[in-house]
């Protein structure tokens, strides 16, 4: 039997790597968390203070459930394609307000 002299096969084509995240520091109150997009953690912090304030105008007092659904659909939009960045701002702000018992619309809200 005669040895052939054969080179394996090419490997199949790969995507080039992805460029590394870069992470920039944000800070909330006293604060600082690494987050990709700076802008989009501001803009969830305000838009979960905001909906701190949709769920408790008017004098009504936020119950736990409340919160957990709350804080539940805003896990389940991050399984769906949310952001860790937009996540963690919308949890910081509507904590934050809930803390502080925030009864109106933070400056920079757009609704």
């Amino acid at each position: 039997m005669e040895a052939r002299n054969t080179l394996p096969p090419d490997p199949p084509a790969s995507d080039p790597p992805a460029p590394p995240v870069v992470l920039a520091p944000v800070t909330f109150r006293k604060a600082t968390l690494l987050v990709d997009d700076p802008d989009e953690f501001r803009d969830a912090v305000i838009s979960g203070q905001a909906q701190y304030v949709d769920e408790t105008e008017n004098g009504k007092t936020l119950t736990a459930e409340t919160l957990v659904n709350t804080l539940a659909d805003v896990l389940k939009d991050r399984r769906y394609g949310a952001s860790a960045g937009w996540t963690s701002g919308f949890l910081v702000g509507y904590i934050d307000a809930l803390l502080r018992g925030r009864k109106r619309y933070p400056s920079g809200c757009w609704w």
